[in-house]
């Protein structure tokens, strides 16, 4: 998992389950510097490693690379960033109502959204994210920066299922399966194993 993101998968299914629609309800949480996704729902904080289980298959929202939201770049490309981050996610962890566990999961006014929202409002060095999560609006917040990257998501999951529906023809351009440079196209005939594995 990336480290120093956010990320998003949807509650009780994935992205690539047949179940997924466009309205299901999304998880969010924080990952460290070890790729560890710290999540906070009914049972309170938690932290799982990350790429593993629900979080195997997620959209990682990358904040620190917008410097067109006025991310400083310098900054959050500093040796010692990575060090900052995780001391800040301890000390979100740490706060009220964060530390209280389970008691304080409120399903519309504290919640894995909330949490994450709280995390990054104490990183200015985000710019634009970082004010937008200090006010504490939600749909702003997802409007700027979680749509765009739903958006795509999108488009992979319809080419996801259209494959899986059809059986499908992936063309690859430029390169092999290797990522080796060739000069000209393939077309393979991709099998549904072949699919799940992507």
């Amino acid at each position: 998992m990336l480290p120093h993101t956010n990320t998003c998968r949807p509650t009780g299914t994935s992205f690539l389950s047949p179940s997924f629609s466009l309205g299901v309800d999304l998880h969010v949480g924080v990952t460290d510097s070890a790729g560890r996704v710290h999540e906070f729902g009914k049972n309170g904080v938690r932290v799982v490693g990350g790429g593993v289980g629900a979080w195997r298959r997620c959209v990682v929202v990358d904040l620190r690379g917008d410097v067109g939201a006025g991310c400083n770049r310098a900054a959050v490309t500093d040796p010692d960033f990575p060090e900052y981050w995780d001391s800040r996610l301890r000390l979100a962890r740490g706060r009220s109502p964060w530390s209280a566990g389970p008691r304080a999961y409120d399903e519309t006014r504290r919640n894995c959204l909330d949490f994450c929202l709280s995390f990054l409002s104490s990183l200015p060095e985000l710019g634009e994210a970082a004010r937008v999560a200090r006010h504490g609006d939600k749909v702003d917040f997802c409007r700027r920066f979680v749509t765009p990257r739903m958006r795509s998501t999108a488009r992979y999951i319809m080419l996801h299922r259209k494959l899986r529906r059809g059986g499908g023809i992936l063309e690859l351009k430029g390169g092999d399966r290797s990522g080796n440079a060739s000069s000209s196209s393939t077309s393979e005939t991709t099998t549904d194993e072949e699919i799940r594995e992507t």
